[in-house]
C-alpha cells in the first residue's frame, strides 16, 4: 500500500527521486525514468545516462551542484533543463544527505516545472 500510494503522489505532484551511493549504484523511482521518457527498471540506472539527457547549457550547473552534494557540502535548488523522449522538460532538484543501515547516500528529489514555468512566461 505505501508503495501505491507513493506512485501516486510521484504522479500528482510530478515528482521522482534518485539516490546516490558512494559506491556510484544509483536507485532511480519510476517516476524518474518515466521523466527521461523510459519504462521503469528497463536499463539500470546510470548517472552518464542521465547526464547526456541534460540540456547542454546547464550541464556545469548540474555536475557542479551534484558534485557539491556528493560531497557533503550543502547545495541550494538546482533548476535545469533535460531533452528526453517527452521533449524538452525544466526541473528543479534538491540534494539531502542521509544513510540507512550505516551506509551514506545523497537523496535527490526531482520535480518536473515543466508546466508551471510555460503558465509564467
Amino acid at each position: 500500500l505505501q508503495g501505491v500510494a507513493n506512485e501516486l503522489s510521484e504522479r500528482m505532484a510530478g515528482i521522482s527521486s534518485v539516490i546516490w551511493f558512494p559506491t556510484g549504484d544509483m536507485y532511480w523511482s519510476d517516476a524518474f525514468y518515466r521523466l527521461l521518457g523510459h519504462k521503469p527498471q528497463a536499463m539500470d540506472p546510470v548517472y552518464r545516462m542521465w547526464q547526456k539527457s541534460i540540456h547542454p547549457e546547464d550541464l556545469k550547473v548540474f555536475n557542479d551542484a551534484v558534485t557539491l552534494a556528493l560531497n557533503n557540502q550543502p547545495v541550494e535548488e538546482v533548476r535545469f533543463r533535460i531533452v528526453s523522449k517527452n521533449g524538452v522538460r525544466r526541473l528543479r532538484m534538491l540534494f539531502k544527505q542521509a544513510s540507512a543501515e550505516d551506509r551514506a547516500a545523497v537523496v535527490g528529489l526531482v520535480q518536473d516545472i515543466t508546466a508551471e514555468v510555460a503558465l509564467v512566461q
